[in-house]
């Protein structure tokens, strides 16, 4: 793909995701930002991003603001770029959305290997000791931006929490495996310090989890309309992924 077409790529997802789910003449538009307002509970839930110095208003930096994002704005978007092949907790292959000052929880992959690259703005990762409230501060923070690369294995590196701390949607291609076999999830750390918990995840495809909405109970009428307005003008993605 060339870069300009990347670019408006990277535009469109960022549009897609930040702009307020409706219709614009007839178009269903903020496609992402219903996925992602359905996916999670936490949504868009506000944070102060300035703070006052000297009588003025200025910026906070991603360091002051990454503990509201912790407390307030959990959750990316993850969609399965092949099948499961038994290798890896999930797809082996994934694309993920990162929404602005978003995060995940602390966590590891089982015990396979990883390998992410930022394909668009920029993650931040933390790493730790132990899934544990105990000790969670990470003793390794990096930064990446577009075209970088990372690593993990269930020995080093393993265990991260990744967060956008920027304005800027950020979008990485992550791949997993173990040729020896790995566990079918994740384990998770639980957000609530008081009540620590491990739980375990088993990855999903957001975009299948998102058209088979409509046949969940809890799915409202307005939500009902707009993914089936999405189905039947995005003619490209009108089947069901069972």
């Amino acid at each position: 793909m060339e870069y300009t077409h990347w670019n408006n790529a990277k535009f469109a997802i960022h549009n897609s995701l930040t702009t307020p789910y409706g219709y614009y003449k007839g178009w269903p538009v903020g496609v992402l930002n219903h996925m992602f307002k359905i996916k999670s509970k936490r949504h868009y839930e506000p944070i102060n991003l300035k703070k006052v110095v000297d009588g003025k208003e200025v910026d906070k930096s991603p360091d002051e603001i990454k503990e509201e994002i912790y407390k307030k704005r959990a959750g990316y978007l993850r969609f399965e770029v092949i099948p499961t092949e038994g290798l890896s907790p999930g797809s082996p292959a994934v694309f993920e959305i990162w929404p602005p000052y978003h995060c995940s929880s602390i966590h590891n992959h089982g015990d396979a290997d990883g390998l992410i690259k930022v394909l668009g703005g920029a993650i931040r990762v933390e790493n730790f000791k132990n899934l544990s409230h105990q000790e969670n501060k990470p003793y390794m923070v990096s930064n990446y931006r577009e075209n970088n690369y990372t690593w993990l294995t269930a020995y080093s590196f393993g265990i991260h929490r990744l967060i956008n701390v920027h304005a800027e949607t950020c979008l990485t291609l992550q791949a997993y495996a173990n040729v020896e076999g790995t566990h079918e999830f994740f384990t998770v750390l639980g957000r609530d310090k008081d009540q620590p918990q491990l739980k375990r995840y088993y990855p999903q495809h957001d975009w299948r989890n998102y058209l088979n909405y409509t046949s969940n109970k809890d799915c409202t009428k307005e939500d009902r309309q707009f993914i089936q307005s999405v189905i039947q003008h995005y003619k490209m993605f009108n089947e069901k992924t069972e």
